[in-house]
């Protein structure tokens, strides 16, 4: 088995995508039916990205929040989202405002919470639900499927949207999923196809065999960069995945962080000494299989 057949191998079926369908269909509605301050929703992620692999095991979701007779404030990429002050007690927002600086905002906690009370009231026999960062996840035993529901702001006179900042009650911070999708889609077609079957088999190896483990977003991150600097449209998949291992194992030992495709912020990958010492053998060992020809390869990552 070559690559291109490992690929299409570890890529979600019809059937799969199918089920997940009804799934994601059927927690969107069923906020969107019970909020009073929601009445949209889309799907992100990987995803929508179309770079999951097999099986499908988490979704994203936004969530737009209605966020009328209201402004922001930008300081050093965390955003406070205050109401105004003619509009306070008749505004849609009151119950989800907290105190700050002598003013009134609106709080992500309290967002996310009012989702969190209306997926908990429908799904009562839900395994698992919790806050999660900057969303709140629910795990579907029946569907064997975690899903982040994310709630939204999308600014107007800006290119980005406003998610909750996980550590406070007050901040936001900048998005814009979209533009993950078009640029991750600009290079991928540039590259025939290439960049995201590259992403596929580096999440694979990720999960199997690098017991440190990126988030699957860095982890895109880094191959998008990697491809971008080190990559050229004539190499081969063995040559690409080498070179993009190289780019992730210098950004390890140097940065430890990387940007997000908006170029909005920094995301950090918080591994201690001994973690990112594991990641740099894995990338080592699986550097060292890359020597040899495909077969021996997918042999290796199915092992």
């Amino acid at each position: 088995m070559n690559l291109k057949q490992f690929i299409q191998e570890i890529s979600p079926t019809q059937s799969e995508i199918s089920m997940i369908s009804i799934s994601w269909n059927e927690i969107r509605e069923t906020i969107q039916q019970k909020s009073e301050i929601i009445n949209y929703s889309f799907l992100t992620g990987s995803y929508s990205r179309h770079t999951k692999i097999h099986p499908i095991d988490d979704l994203d979701i936004f969530f737009k929040i209605n966020f009328w007779n209201t402004y922001y404030y930008e300081n050093d990429w965390q955003y406070i989202i205050y109401i105004e002050e003619d509009k306070l007690y008749n505004h849609q927002l009151k119950d989800f405002i907290v105190d700050f600086d002598w003013k009134k905002c609106i709080s992500p906690i309290k967002i996310i919470n009012h989702i969190w009370s209306i997926v908990k009231n429908r799904y009562s026999t839900t395994n698992e639900q919790w806050r999660n960062w900057e969303c709140y996840t629910a795990f579907f035993s029946s569907y064997n499927l975690t899903i982040d529901c994310v709630p939204y702001w999308q600014v107007n006179d800006g290119d980005f949207f406003l998610i909750p900042k996980w550590w406070r009650d007050i901040f936001w911070k900048r998005t814009n999923p979209r533009i993950d999708n078009e640029k991750i889609n600009e290079l991928n077609n540039f590259y025939d196809g290439k960049l995201k079957d590259i992403i596929k088999v580096l999440k694979y190896w990720n999960k199997k065999y690098n017991e440190s483990r990126f988030k699957s977003y860095h982890l895109e991150c880094l191959i998008y960069y990697g491809f971008q600097e080190k990559c050229n449209i004539n190499m081969s998949y063995i040559e690409l995945i080498q070179e993009v291992l190289e780019y992730i194992s210098d950004n390890l030992k140097e940065y430890q962080n990387i940007i997000d495709l908006p170029c909005f912020d920094y995301m950090y990958f918080n591994f201690s000494h001994n973690q990112k010492n594991m990641i740099l053998e894995s990338i080592e060992i699986f550097d060292d299989k890359l020597k040899y020809w495909e077969e021996y390869v997918v042999a290796y990552l199915k092992n």
